[in-house]
């Protein structure tokens, strides 16, 4: 009792969270190559776990105090930004972009007519390793989820602000797990190809309300 009256409790508390920050912070600026794995401790296997919902501890974070996400909260959720973009360019949402070519040009070596209408795969263009810029601008033809050129979608703005909205606040709003103990590296991600490219198979999951 004499404790929390003189604010000792909170000071051993402060003292001790800082110590636990440190050794953590000590462990993410160290890197373990493949020869250390074996020799990793347990802050170091927690680590990647704490990684795997970093999206979700980033939206918490922004909102810290809030009882909802709004779109001004969006410019200060980088990571989430890049998991749609990551996602997006493993899976787009279409198989082939339809483009016109508008004069006489040079296609890989193939002579190309004004006029003829070229099929773009975005799936082998987002998989280039020769191809490092994922701008949605579409300015180095990175990451073209929505088209580009003359018929890239005009909804791209629209479209990026409603996916990160809704993502945030289902984020915000609950927790997901898998079922049965499924990992996620068992998830079977295999695509049925159509107008436009699903999931062959539907994604299970439990959403926990976060009280």
């Amino acid at each position: 009792m004499v404790n929390r009256f003189n604010g000792l409790n909170a000071k051993v508390a402060a003292e001790f969270s800082a110590f636990l920050e440190g050794v953590i912070e000590e462990h993410r600026e160290t890197k373990i190559d493949d020869e250390e794995e074996e020799s990793a401790n347990f802050v170091d296997i927690l680590l990647p776990v704490q990684k795997e919902n970093k999206s979700g501890d980033e939206v918490r974070q922004v909102t810290e105090g809030k009882s909802d996400v709004t779109e001004d909260d969006l410019e200060h959720m980088p990571y989430l930004a890049a998991v749609i973009k990551e996602s997006l360019r493993l899976h787009s949402p279409v198989p082939l972009l339809p483009q016109e070519a508008i004069k006489d040009t040079k296609v890989l070596g193939y002579d190309v007519a004004a006029g003829t209408q070229v099929f773009v795969c975005p799936w082998a263009i987002s998989r280039d390793p020769t191809i490092c810029s994922v701008d949605y601008k579409v300015l180095h033809f990175g990451l073209i989820p929505f088209g580009a050129g003359r018929r890239d979608c005009p909804g791209i703005t629209f479209a990026k602000v409603v996916n990160e909205l809704a993502l945030a606040r289902m984020l915000f709003h609950f927790e997901f797990s898998l079922l049965n103990g499924t990992k996620p590296e068992d998830l079977d991600v295999d695509e049925a190809l159509g107008i436009t490219v699903r999931r062959k198979f539907p994604l299970l999951v439990v959403a926990s309300p976060r009280i």
